[in-house]
């Protein structure tokens, strides 16, 4: 544990300096989420059509 707070990232940290991080998103994530958004959907509007 002494090792993380003795580390470059907390000294960083401390200073209020973090480096940079390139996130990036590719198209089959985003047609992931798409999907499971559509199937969460689906599955709300067919189970509210079930309890009326």
């Amino acid at each position: 544990m002494n090792d993380f707070f003795n580390s470059q990232f907390v000294t960083d940290l401390k200073n209020g300096e973090l480096p940079e991080v390139k996130v990036g998103i590719e198209t089959t994530s985003i047609l992931m989420l798409a999907g499971a958004l559509l199937l969460v959907g689906a599955i709300l509007v067919v189970g509210k059509s079930m309890i009326k």
